[in-house]
């Protein structure tokens, strides 16, 4: 049921659209809404991305942090923006999550964006705090076997909360989620000791991880990540069907103009392709990835359906 949802591998290389009719795109600042804090996977990606798309357009791309609701705010933003490509959203698949587990959401995920390309996509490391006091997965087991477990979200119906409930769903721990508003201060808790674990992007935690401040635990992939290679992958602990992947994708409203859409692909297919952009993914376990816009348009679609019903199976409900 998973293999769609989870599988960001099958992102491939883009060829090139046809060029837009108007090449001089932009002509003033470009937004980027990051609906995250500052601090957090989503807001160092966009970081990274906005001023490489600065220096590819000579114009100042924007990061404007719009966070709460579980992304809801920054998106709901984009969505009711003008349609001329100068106010996008960076997203991350909790995109979709927040979306199959909200009913009341103020648009449609479907139909109220253009769903442009994916970026990139990384494993997901649970990094435990001092609190926990086990460094190891059996001693998550230990700890879960003679108290409930504490884990961080970045909110509700974020990709954290889906991985931890759907790995101690099949591992069989004893958990409490407890909501943050961003991953940086969720993991500002767990460093702290006030909560156990986090189970985030490795692109946010490996600097903390490699500090000696959390300690890896898991990888939420079928095999060893380069960045982690002594960490153990939730496949060799025996839990495939707990795999998992963080992806980031570039949004905007819909009815973009399909010549915009597809410079802004050509452009950032550009970046991802440069060495100095898969450097910066690698360094922290992740890789750039992107799709053309109609497989990343299905790819949306498809694990959006996917996760109302592991959201219901999980019940993880907003």
């Amino acid at each position: 049921m998973r293999n769609v949802l989870w599988a960001v591998a099958a992102a491939t290389a883009i060829t090139a659209g046809p060029a837009w009719a108007a090449s001089d795109f932009p002509t003033r600042p470009v937004t980027l809404v990051v609906p995250f804090p500052a601090g957090g996977a989503v807001d160092i990606v966009g970081r990274y991305l906005s001023d490489k798309l600065a220096a590819e357009w000579g114009q100042p791309v924007i990061v404007q942090n719009q966070p709460g609701a579980g992304t809801s705010i920054g998106s709901l933003q984009v969505s009711m923006a003008e349609a001329d490509g100068y106010t996008l959203l960076l997203n991350s698949s909790s995109f979709l999550m927040n979306a199959a587990v909200s009913a009341d959401l103020p648009y449609d995920l479907v139909e109220d964006f253009t769903h442009i390309n994916m970026v990139g996509g990384v494993p997901l490391v649970l990094s435990a705090g001092p609190s926990l006091n086990a460094t190891s997965f059996e001693g998550l087991v230990a700890v879960s076997a003679q108290r409930p477990v504490t884990y961080a979200t970045a909110g509700v119906g974020t990709i954290n909360q889906f991985a931890s409930e759907l790995l101690g769903g099949e591992a069989g721990l004893n958990l409490i989620a407890v909501h943050y508003p961003g991953g940086a201060a969720a993991l500002t808790d767990v460093i702290g000791g006030h909560v156990d674990f986090f189970y985030s992007s490795m692109i946010q935690a490996l600097p903390h991880i490699e500090a000696g401040s959390l300690s890896a635990i898991v990888i939420s992939s079928a095999e060893r990540n380069a960045a982690l290679p002594d960490t153990p992958t939730v496949g060799e602990l025996g839990f495939p069907d707990a795999a998992m992947s963080q992806w980031w994708g570039l949004f905007g409203p819909a009815g973009l103009n399909a010549d915009l859409v597809a410079r802004l692909n050509e452009d950032l297919a550009g970046i991802l392709a440069t060495a100095e952009t898969e450097a910066f993914f690698a360094q922290t376990g992740g890789e750039p990835l992107h799709m053309p816009t109609d497989a990343f348009t299905d790819l949306v679609v498809t694990s959006y359906r996917q996760l109302i019903d592991i959201a219901a199976e999980l019940g993880i409900t907003n």
